[in-house]
């Protein structure tokens, strides 16, 4: 990793992005936007553009970008307020569009891609589409390790919700269960983690983190929410939630977020003496 050299600019002081590039374990060169001429003669392998609020970078400083480094990806961090984006307003074109909360995920992705020498997600062409940035899937096999023989509880109203999540997991070879059949759980000894649906950090939706955790003692707990906000997950974490997803969610934010949930579980386990 110690040949991957990264290119950060845009709003990269923004608080939404500090724990996402403060975990960077490759060299990384941070400029303003105004300035990334200055730079552009350097070794990138990667450009990253942080975005705190919609309509913050224009098209026109991507396409002067683009047209000043063609071959470099370029990933554009979206900040908690520019998230509906793709639904209401004017997505940016050229690059890839990655919310904060799914950063750490597709970067760590990008990283294997890189050693493994397969050309990586965000190395799409300019011209590429939306059905273009979809592959045909194949389970990764570092997950599947991670993941295999593990029994997740799903806990939603909505039975669509627990079958997509189920089928995510029986690719890499996890049970799913479904909340609403109590009868049909195995106890929690025999359960590994907690996928938690909901829609906001309501009063509502704590008491049922309150009374799984209570049921589910210890089990790690992944929590699924429409855009969570920075304070969002602060408060989350007081309740025993390891990992925060952000629906619309893509398959493997869900299962890298699993992964870590569980390794945490792994070592309070190991401390507690179980």
């Amino acid at each position: 990793m110690s040949t991957l050299h990264i290119l950060v600019s845009g709003d990269y002081w923004h608080h939404d992005f500090r724990g996402q590039l403060s975990t960077l374990e490759a060299p990384a060169t941070m400029v303003p936007l105004e300035r990334i001429s200055s730079v552009a003669d350097r070794d990138f392998q990667l450009i990253v553009l942080a975005q705190s609020r919609r309509d913050q970078i224009s098209q026109a400083t991507v396409d002067a970008l683009r047209e000043l480094v063609p071959n470099i990806p370029v990933v554009v961090m979206l900040g908690s307020w520019c998230e509906g984006e793709n639904r209401s307003g004017n997505p940016l074109a050229g690059v890839n569009l990655v919310p904060w909360h799914q950063w750490k995920s597709g970067f760590e992705r990008f990283c294997m891609q890189i050693v493994e020498g397969v050309t990586p997600d965000w190395c799409q062409p300019l011209t590429a589409t939306k059905a273009d940035h979809v592959r045909d899937y194949v389970p990764d096999p570092t997950l599947r390790d991670l993941l295999v023989g593990k029994q997740i509880l799903i806990s939603t109203e909505d039975r669509v919700t627990f079958e997509t999540v189920a089928d995510m997991l029986r690719v890499y070879e996890c049970v799913g269960f479904w909340s609403e059949s109590d009868e049909e759980l195995p106890g929690s000894e025999r359960l590994d983690a907690i996928c938690v649906d909901g829609n906001s950090v309501s009063e509502e939706f704590e008491l049922r983190l309150n009374d799984l955790s209570e049921k589910h003692c210890e089990l790690p707990m992944v929590a699924m929410l429409n855009f969570p906000r920075q304070q969002d997950f602060a408060a989350l974490s007081t309740l025993g939630v390891q990992e925060v997803v952000s629906k619309p969610y893509s398959h493997i934010d869900i299962l890298h977020s699993l992964a870590r949930a569980l390794g945490v579980s792994t070592t309070v386990n190991q401390r507690s003496g179980r």
